[in-house]
């Protein structure tokens, strides 16, 4: 018999960067969510700005910036940025998911995958598709909760991926279908949590594609929040990119958002490009 371990290793070297344009919403309408729950990381706020193309997701956990070509995200025991391509990542692992009242914390846990295994899983950015090359995916975590997340989440996300703080640090290359090499940046980053029944996870996937000149020249990039409680769930998945990878319709891939395909009408659309 396959363990757990065994399983969850095998999916996240198979399928952590796959990930979805899952459509466009038509134009971004302004979105402003205040949480009136003040349990300690159940509460988050959104802001959608649609004139300025920006997203501010703020926390008791977190806090997640998100605008164009600049993404930042903070929370316990990480500062992450991505601007204009440039990656910059400041890990504390004695902190990563710990809050003040946690106590016999799970252990950090650090892996790191060949970028060159995900060349099964091409990028395709408008008439350009891209193919990884080279370089690696590190993945900085600490499991939060040995729960099971809500429904809509399937059980093969769990064995997959253990409800968790991660920070993911993508560095490498990548080819496009002249062979042209571009250098790729990228973070894949999540905080999950369980307050009580209350379940939250505000996540961040951004990849860069930069030409030998040093300029981005495509991007994906997908950011947002998951909550449910005992009676219902939400999700607002922002997209600033111009990105995505091919989703066979029905199909279950471990990714950002981790479901799909998902539903086009909870993804806000602010081009980047």
């Amino acid at each position: 018999m396959i363990s757990r371990e065994a399983r969850r290793s095998a999916l996240v070297a198979a399928l952590a960067l796959v990930f979805a344009l899952v459509g466009a919403a038509g134009p971004a309408p302004a979105f402003d969510d205040d949480d009136d729950d003040d349990r300690r990381g159940a509460r988050s706020r959104i802001k959608i700005d649609a004139s300025s193309g920006s997203l501010r997701i703020t926390g008791d956990r977190v806090v997640l910036e998100a605008r164009e070509d600049e993404l930042r995200h903070r929370g316990p025991g990480y500062r992450t940025s991505l601007i204009d391509g440039e990656l910059r990542v400041d890990i504390n692992d004695g902190r990563l998911g710990i809050r003040d009242d946690d106590d016999g914390a799970a252990p950090v846990t650090v892996d790191v995958f060949d970028l060159a295994n995900f060349a099964a899983f091409p990028i395709v950015c408008g008439d350009t598709t891209y193919t990884f090359a080279s370089g690696e995916l590190i993945f900085t975590r600490r499991e939060t909760s040995e729960r099971d997340r809500p429904a809509p989440f399937p059980p093969e996300i769990d064995d997959a991926f253990p409800v968790a703080t991660l920070v993911g640090e993508i560095i490498g290359t990548a080819i496009n279908q002249d062979g042209e090499v571009f250098e790729v940046t990228g973070l894949d980053n999540a905080d999950e949590v369980f307050d009580g029944d209350d379940f939250t996870s505000i996540t961040a996937v951004w990849l860069s594609f930069i030409d030998q000149d040093g300029v981005v020249v495509d991007r994906a990039a997908l950011s947002g929040r998951f909550k449910a409680d005992e009676k219902s769930s939400e999700t607002v998945v922002v997209d600033h990119g111009n990105c995505g990878a091919e989703i066979v319709p029905g199909d279950i891939r471990v990714g950002p958002f981790f479901i799909y395909p998902y539903p086009a009408d909870q993804v806000i659309t602010i081009r980047g490009f």
